[in-house]
């Protein structure tokens, strides 16, 4: 059976190994097919072109043939009577002359008896084809068979005087007669007027030509016959060989010579065929088939090298799989003993006793060891018996201790059963350690809840007083000792409060509030509160709210700025060159939820500081601000994050810096309508800034007031601005604010340019409304001449303005107040600040100074009496105008 198993997968692998060689043997043929068939294409496609430019030699001298025939004709017909003067000829041999000639490319020999006339005419063709053949570089001859005297004239490019003399001649003599011959026996034959020879080969040179003979019958005489030997090397092109061409007469027309290609065996060549157009001639072109494959091999050597090799394998492979069957039939199979290693792997690392019994042979089957030191105790038939009704679990007691056996029958083979045995007693030691060890747990969780809730207690209330007292003293301790001091008592402090609110959070009495709060003005007291630090360390924060900067959220603000205020420390205290980014936005799938990142170039986190996010006070903090951060701070945030719906994600490398991710959810408060006018509408604002992280801030915050910027290199020069923003010293100049990241909120640096906090919204704005305010101010004391509050009010331009704005101002106040809106009030209070400046009521300047001062603290009560007492101002101006 195992033999058999064993054979079984090498059968089929034999043959996919077979149909692998039949698929290597077809693409090896198949590439050797292909490259045969392309190259005789390419053959082929030389021959026909061989073949084009032979037939244009032959039209050629076709034309040459006719035209020295009517030359000799007209000739002969004008001199019949006069014989030629001038001309001489030499006597070389016997019946061989050869005509006195000045030097030119060709020389000419008659041979036989003539007269005068056939010196003329030898004279004109060695003339006409001297100019033919002028500037030709292979041998070209011409023969000229006279049927009126039966003599042989031969014209050539070959020294044909000096191979007389030199060579005794027998060369050109025999050349002669062998061409007379062929001349007169195509003169005999009347019906052929055109032939051609097989394709002849110099002996002392490798030039190759063929004999156009040419017969033209005269009535009384023998035929004239005009014979000339064509070269052909001159018109091979590529790897066309002139040995391997034969050239075939077809007699005529004839066609009875094959012209379709075809193998010859006997001489182991393919024949390619090339019939001329207009000449009853075949060219036929041997290919031979032991070239073809050399040529093939040579160009996919590489391809038919991986075939053979393929090959090669394959068949060693078939080979050992045939001659190494055999050998495998002994073996067991592999797989099946793989699965029994694992089956009894498996069995010896089950943690109960466990047994296979065969009950008809009385054997066990399977077992682990711990089920092999209880079996000799137990009588396995009667405890089958015994647990019938039981649903087949059974208590033993072996050695004093408890054991628990299960058993099951085999649904495959009722003969076999599985026990199942575990000990009871350590099952329960197990049970009772673990339950202990549960309640210890839990009691330790009691102990540090209670020993962290009893230490935010005790502590809050001294360091409260201490707090307070430092402050207290305050005015009569210089800054420097007192600082140090007021920086342990906060610190203190904010431990203290943060036990208590974990504390608070772990004992489920802690829940968020829900209050309506401004994120801006959250971020700008919190930047407010870091720039003293930040300032004295020399780091640079920058702060990018991508949300609205009036934008109201619900949620705890107390816990958000704690959350913000302590990674913010946190990472201060790890940066100690660079800048610290902070980014604010809003998810782009749920609008509810507040992304903050914190980014910062300091020393990282290593991995215990990171242990601490999870389990607080695990490792020491590696800040160099004690004072301000602890090894709960983290934990502290991870915590109240997820309470607020939210995550904590921290990302950390090591001198590269960390990145802290908070998501929170803090859903958007929806206002009743935006404001008709914005802020700063109608303000030109020339936007300077070279940093670009801070140049979008700006940009975005001039944007959302209503005022319309102007990038400095995009700028037409002769484009105005009403005000000038810039981050670079150097270039302040007229109204102009220059913005940076250490000033506590907005200074004046002359009476026209300010210094504000790009981080600092409230800031900025109320540096550019000052400088409107004073720009107004100026304008109205140059343009306007001195005279009393109202004078501008009574001229009726100004009163129409003043009719068209305050009034709606005034309504939005009240509106305002009444919705507590503080934020928007403000706006509204600064802008009939303005209003009033520019119109000279100094009255209605004063009061909204004093409505602004309420609205800082917000004073409820002043708020409305001062609105009322505005309201009745702006009636008095009104009837007054009227």
């Amino acid at each position: 059976m195992s033999g058999k198993n064993s054979q079984l997968p090498s059968r089929p692998l034999f043959k996919l190994m077979m149909l692998f060689n039949v698929i290597v043997v077809i693409i090896f043929l198949s590439i050797i097919y292909d490259s045969l068939g392309a190259q005789l294409h390419h053959q082929q496609a030389l021959l026909g072109s061989f073949s084009r430019s032979l037939q244009l030699r032959i039209d050629t001298y076709r034309f040459a043939t006719w035209q020295i025939y009517q030359n000799q004709n007209s000739s002969t017909d004008s001199d019949d009577d006069t014989p030629a003067a001038g001309l001489q000829e030499i006597r070389l041999r016997p019946d061989i002359y050869a005509p006195v000639t000045e030097q030119g490319k060709t020389q000419a020999l008659i041979f036989g008896s003539h007269d005068s006339s056939t010196l003329a005419t030898a004279n004109n063709i060695s003339d006409f084809l001297n100019t033919l053949w002028g500037i030709k570089k292979n041998v070209w001859s011409m023969y000229y068979l006279n049927g009126q005297d039966n003599s042989m004239t031969m014209v050539s490019t070959l020294p044909l005087k000096d191979m007389m003399v030199r060579y005794n001649g027998e060369s050109i003599t025999g050349l002669v007669s062998t061409r007379r011959a062929e001349m007169l026996q195509q003169a005999n034959t009347l019906d052929e007027r055109e032939s051609f020879s097989e394709l002849r080969h110099t002996a002392d040179s490798n030039d190759y030509y063929f004999t156009l003979r040419t017969t033209f019958n005269q009535p009384g005489h023998l035929a004239t016959v005009l014979a000339f030997d064509l070269p052909v090397n001159d018109l091979l092109i590529g790897n066309l060989r002139p040995d391997l061409m034969m050239f075939h007469d077809t007699d005529s027309g004839n066609q009875d010579i094959s012209t379709a290609d075809r193998l010859n065996l006997a001489t182991a060549s393919v024949e390619l065929f090339a019939p001329l157009s207009s000449a009853s001639m075949v060219i036929t072109y041997q290919v031979s088939i032991l070239m073809l494959l050399n040529q093939a091999i040579h160009e996919f050597a590489l391809t038919l090298g991986l075939c053979l090799l393929l090959f090669v394998l394959s068949l060693a492979t078939s080979f050992l799989l045939r001659r190494y069957q055999a050998p495998q039939e002994d073996k067991t199979n592999p797989e099946l003993e793989l699965l029994r290693i694992l089956n009894k792997e498996m069995v010896d690392s089950l943690p109960v006793g466990f047994v296979i019994y065969d009950f008809n042979a009385h054997r066990e089957v399977v077992s682990n060891e711990k089920a092999a030191q209880l079996i000799p105790h137990l009588n396995l038939q009667k405890i089958v018996s015994l647990s019938e009704n039981a649903q087949g679990m059974l208590q033993v007691t072996i050695n004093n201790e408890v054991y628990e056996v299960r058993h099951q029958q085999s649904h495959c083979s009722p003969q076999y059963r599985f026990f199942i045995i575990s000990n009871q007693d350590r099952e329960i030691l197990i049970n009772k350690k673990l339950q202990h060890a549960q309640k210890v747990l839990d009691k330790n969780h009691l102990i540090r809840r209670q020993l962290l809730e009893n230490i935010g207690r005790t502590f809050h209330q001294p360091v409260s007083r201490l707090r307070n007292h430092l402050s207290a003293l305050q005015g009569s301790v210089t800054l420097s000792d007192w600082q140090p001091l007021a920086d342990y008592s906060d610190h203190l402090l904010r431990l203290t409060d943060n036990i208590i609110l974990l504390n608070e959070l772990e004992n489920h009495r802690w829940s968020a509030r829900e209050e309506a709060f401004s994120l801006q003005k959250l971020l700008d007291e919190i930047v407010t509160e870091l720039l003293p630090s930040l300032n004295t360390r020399g780091l640079n924060i920058i702060v990018n709210n991508l949300c609205p900067a009036d934008e109201i959220r619900l949620g705890d603000s107390t816990i958000v700025r704690k959350i913000l205020m302590t990674l913010l420390w946190y990472s201060f205290g790890t940066t100690h060159w660079g800048k610290i980014s902070v980014r604010i936005g809003a998810s782009p799938e749920q609008t509810d939820r507040l992304m903050v990142n914190i980014v910062d170039t300091g020393q990282g986190l290593n991995k215990t500081e990171l242990e601490n996010v999870h389990f607080p006070f695990s490792g020491d903090v590696s800040t160099e601000n004690d004072e301000k951060s602890n090894s709960m701070d983290l934990f502290f945030c991870r915590q109240f994050c997820q309470a607020l719906s939210g995550k904590l994600d921290i990302v950390s490398k090591t001198d590269l810096g960390t990145h802290y991710n908070v998501t929170l959810l803090l859903p958007v408060q929806t206002q009743e309508a935006e404001q008709d006018e914005k802020i700063l509408e109608g303000i030109t604002v020339l936007v300077d800034v070279v940093v670009d992280d801070i140049y979008k801030i700006v940009s975005r915050q001039l944007e959302y007031w209503g005022a319309k910027c102007v990038i400095a290199d995009e700028r037409v020069s002769v484009q105005d601005y009403d005000f000038l923003i810039t981050d670079v010293p150097a270039r302040l100049s007229g109204w102009a604010v220059l913005i940076t990241g250490t000033e506590p909120g907005y200074s004046a640096i002359n009476p026209q340019q300010y210094r504000a906090n790009y981080n600092l919204n409230q800031a900025l704005l109320e540096a550019l409304l000052s400088l409107i305010e004073k720009q107004l101010t100026e304008d109205e004391m140059e343009e306007a001449p001195e005279n009393s509050g109202n004078s501008v009010l009574e001229e009726p331009g100004y009163f129409q303005i003043f009719k068209d704005t305050v009034p709606d101002d005034v309504t939005k106040l009240s509106l305002e107040l009444a919705d507590k809106d503080y934020a928007a009030l403000a706006l509204t209070a600064h802008r009939l600040k303005g209003v009033f400046a520019m119109l000279g009521l100094d009255a209605g300047k004063a009061q909204c100074e004093q409505l602004e001062l309420f609205i800082e603290k917000c004073d409820d009560l002043n708020i409305k009496e001062a609105a009322r007492d505005i309201d009745d101002y702006v009636n008095q101006l009104l009837q007054q105008g009227k």
